[in-house]
């Protein structure tokens, strides 16, 4: 029978003890040299086994991910080479098992280099990411029989046929199993009929993850993996799933973290698809490289469309050592992942790219040989490029909103928007809140306008999270501040936009914290309420401010438009008789212009409208503009208490309350407190994020900058985090891994919060 044996603790690295997943280098999250990054390190581990585990069996040394390439030696002597970071590495090394009594063993040796090889996709020329070097995913043995499965997998359309796909180590009779969700046994058949029909299949759809298991044997060994039923198309009147027209809304995912770079486990990939699933978004986009294993089987049970596309960016080499790894980086994906029922798309263009028809060609021709029954997509930045793909994807970077197919396609076609905003207009946690609240609403635009056109399958913005990049992009610093999350996957003010869409939980995200002094001339401007609630219900202290609604007007296809307040000073200009919408604006704009422009001269401008509008509210002038003078401001002697509710079907569903005397409060969150080692092959990692809050307000303060100290013991230990570090816009993470079982701690202590403490408990 087949064994799988972790191969993820002890291993020697430069001298000192460590496990797998790692990372070659520690970096800082920003302000640091790409030769910091791209560093080098050698790897030794010996294993051993006993003589018995391997009597009969081949010995296959399997490495889910090396950045960037690698030279892996047995015993001494070279056994293989890795090229590339994303795709799996798997050797054959039963010769190099040396038997001695009860025991064989073996002395691995792994010299990876994070060097940009330009003959190795996707580097050659400038590219906005960084790959970071090391084993940074898990590494494993497998003892097969003498006759093995060398690859499986099983795919499930919407009629109950399951396409079955093997590679055997040499001819033989074989068999599948297809399992429901239960475990129950529903359907049967021998591999050289190709497929398999079972009655009324659940259907995997989004949203709804329904896994079914296909178990293949084959002599001595045996082989399952997990897959759904469901069909997918775009076409050119948008997407369909299971004869459905949806809509896409998503993303696009780096794998990268602060500091650990690459090297994190299978928690935490998990952990980004349930973000995912909890912003509401039912698509992602692996950019741009093949991503964790891990990743996609949690999509698959949260039901998130993928979007997988080979690694690249904009650059094509003309050397075919780089054009035959183009070649074989596709291959490799779709036969790692094509029983994933998530994916929806095979990205077989280097992102942003010039065409190039020959390879194209060959990359399109090889993924519908290895998989006809899901589409091809390519992404371009540019019009009326060569469409050699099934789905014509474009990143639109137009500031004016999405551009229509027709203007971008050479014919009538499926059609995805597959990046938007980013870069355009990147935006900090800590930036202005004019610019973060521009940034927002740029993102509302773009989605208004893909709901509005029947073309358009859908858009996927750039990007999820803020990421390290070489020092010619972003912001100077290492980083590109893209992301409607940080890089600790905290949210900034446009996620709410994303998250009042689709999410079933009750949203409410403020684009203000109602300060004046934070705007030009004090003028506050509008203020935009992210909600998925009927309306928003405005108190400030005791008053009423009022009802505002949905701009509706503004955003007429978003299911959940934002709410935009212009002035909360109609129900106060209504109580002395100014009561018309047009008057109302009137005297917000020469509020606002008596702000930045102060004179006698704007006095006369306005004389005949405050001449009109007194008369309206029965006064004198000097009556009427002291009055006036009273109603705009919002603070007359302190800042008051403002309340925003969100009100669904007639009940209040969530509320912020922004009180400038309330305390300031650093909210931890923990991923997770309970781990179980059996869960996964190797270490578990947990975020705790730490926000600071004005209590009764979930809305980061974007201000906010503080040192905090923290501590893990017992079961527990930091895990890419100092001892002292900076709460930064309001938002920093801790990241723990397990380091044995029992109990353990994590302490968060500052001179203005004190200290909290939380537990966890690792077990077996």
């Amino acid at each position: 029978m087949r064994r799988i044996i972790p191969l993820n603790s002890d291993w020697a690295f430069n001298g000192a003890k460590v496990q797998l997943p790692h990372s070659l280098s520690e970096i800082p999250g920003n302000w640091f040299k790409v030769s910091d990054a791209a560093s080098s390190g050698s790897y030794r581990k010996t294993i051993m086994l006993q003589s018995s585990d391997i009597e009969g069996r081949r010995a296959l040394l399997r490495f889910e991910g090396i950045g960037s390439q690698a030279r892996i030696s047995c015993n001494g002597e070279p056994a293989g080479q890795v090229f590339g970071a994303y795709t799996p590495a798997v050797l054959d090394i039963t010769d190099f098992l040396s038997r001695k009594g009860d025991y064989a063993s073996v002395t691995l040796q792994v010299d990876v280099s994070a060097d940009e090889d330009p003959l190795i996709p996707p580097y050659g020329f400038k590219m906005d990411y960084l790959v970071f070097g090391g084993i940074y995913r898990e590494a494993s043995l497998i003892l097969v029989p003498e006759h093995y499965i060398k690859r499986f997998s099983a795919f499930g359309t919407a009629d109950g046929t399951v396409f079955i796909e093997s590679e055997l180590s040499e001819n033989g009779p074989s068999s599948v199993h297809i399992l429901n969700k239960e475990g129950e046994e529903v359907g049967f058949g021998q591999i050289s009929e190709g497929t398999i029909h079972i009655d009324n299949p659940e259907l995997w759809d989004i949203f709804h993850g329904v896994l079914y298991t296909a178990v293949m044997e084959f002599g001595e060994d045996t082989v399952s993996v997990r897959f759904g039923f469901r069909d997918a198309q775009f076409r050119a009147d948008g997407f369909f799933i299971n004869g459905r027209k949806v809509k896409l809304l998503g993303a696009d995912r780096h794998q990268s973290y602060p500091i650990e770079g690459y090297a994190m486990p299978e928690s935490m990939q998990r952990l980004d698809a349930d973000l995912i699933r909890r912003t509401g978004l039912n698509i992602v986009r692996t950019s741009h490289y093949m991503q964790d294993p891990a990743f996609l089987d949690r999509c698959d049970e949260l039901g998130i469309l993928v979007f997988e596309e080979i690694p690249g960016w904009q650059h094509i080499s003309q050397d075919k050592l780089w054009r035959d790894r183009t070649e074989e980086n596709v291959r490799t994906m779709i036969q790692r992942d094509k029983s994933h029922p998530s994916i929806v798309l095979w990205g077989v263009r280097i992102n942003e790219s010039a065409d190039d028809d020959e390879l194209y060609r060959s990359t399109n021709s090889i993924a519908h040989g290895l998989d006809p029954h899901r589409q091809t997509g390519g992404v371009r930045c540019f019009e009326k490029s060569h469409l050699l793909e099934d789905v014509y994807t474009f990143n639109d970077f137009s500031n004016q909103g999405l551009r229509s197919p027709k203007q971008v396609c050479t014919r009538k076609c499926p059609y995805l928007v597959t990046e938007y905003c980013g870069h355009m207009f990147s935006t900090k946690s800590y930036d202005d809140e004019e610019h973060r609240l521009s940034w927002a609403l740029r993102h509302a635009r773009i989605v208004n306008d893909m709901y509005a056109d029947d073309s358009i399958s859908g858009c996927i913005a750039w990007c999820l999270f803020d990421y390290n990049t070489h020092d010619n992009f972003g912001s100077g610093d290492m980083v590109c501040y893209h992301g409607l999350c940080d890089a600790d996957r905290i949210p900034k003010l446009a996620w709410y936009l994303y998250a009042s869409q689709n999410s079933s939980e009750p949203i409410l995200g403020l684009s203000s914290f109602m300060d004046e002094g934070d705007h030009p001339a004090n003028t506050l401007g509008k203020v935009a309420v992210f909600t998925n609630a009927d309306f928003v219900r405005i108190h400030l202290n005791d008053e009423e401010i009022g009802d505002f609604y949905p701009a509706s007007d503004i955003y007429p296809a978003l299911p959940h438009p934002p709410v935009i307040i212009e002035s909360f000073i109609a129900k106060r200009l209504a109580r002395i008789g100014i009561s018309s919408k047009s008057d109302q604006t009137l005297v917000q704009k020469m509020i606002d212009d008596a702000k930045k422009e102060p004179s006698s001269a704007l006095l006369r401008r306005y004389a005949l409208p405050i001449l009109r509008l007194s008369q309206i509210a029965r006064m004198k002038i000097p009556a009427f503009i002291k009055k006036i003078q009273e109603i705009q401001d919002l603070a007359p002697k302190a800042k008051g208490i403002w309340r925003f509710e969100g009100v669904k079907n007639g009940k209040t569903v969530s509320v912020q309350i922004i009180d400038p005397n309330g305390p300031i409060v650093l909210q931890a969150t923990p991923s997770q407190t309970e781990f179980r080692l059996s869960d996964c092959p190797t270490y578990q990692v947990c975020q705790v994020q730490l926000t600071a809050l004005k209590d009764g307000c979930s809305m980061r303060l974007p201000y906010f900058f503080d040192s905090i100290e923290v501590h893990a013991s017992g079961s527990m230990e930091l895990y890419g985090t100092a001892r002292v570090l900076t709460i930064v816009g309001g938002g920093a993470a801790v990241y723990l891994r397990t380091r044995g079982v029992g109990s353990g701690q994590l302490s968060i202590s500052s001179k203005r919060f004190g200290e909290q403490t939380i537990d966890f408990n690792v077990t077996r």
